[in-house]
């Protein structure tokens, strides 16, 4: 049973790597990765992606458009 989690476990985990090395390159959200106090801004934006993957989807910001 594990086993058949594994190969979805690590695939999840590249795309949410992905998206959140997208938003860094991109300097989105990041009013809203700096919100998790105590962290590096890198592990901020991959908990911020993490977040929205799971369903807590928070609008997204865009500061330097603006």
């Amino acid at each position: 049973m594990v086993i058949g989690f594994l190969p979805f476990f690590g695939l999840y985990l590249f795309w949410v790597t992905f998206f959140s090395v997208i938003s860094v390159i991109l300097g989105a959200n990041r009013s809203n990765a700096e919100g998790f106090t105590g962290t590096n801004i890198v592990v901020g934006y991959f908990l911020q992606t993490f977040e929205n993957s799971i369903g807590n989807i928070n609008a997204p910001s865009v500061e330097f458009l603006g």
